[in-house]
């Protein structure tokens, strides 16, 4: 659903691909601007992420 909202659809499969590609790389960009910027915290059960705040 988060992948659709950024409009990046189906494009990364697994969530590691993602992460690093997308919300690691906006958190970069946002850090840069003083005004902008956001968190996420996740939530993993053996392995597997169950939800992402």
């Amino acid at each position: 659903m988060l992948q659709q909202m950024l409009g990046v659809g189906d494009k990364y499969k697994q969530y590691g691909q993602f992460k690093l590609r997308v919300l690691q790389q906006a958190k970069k960009e946002l850090d840069k601007k003083e005004s902008l910027t956001f968190s996420f915290d996740e939530i993993n059960k053996a392995e597997k992420l169950l939800k992402l705040y």
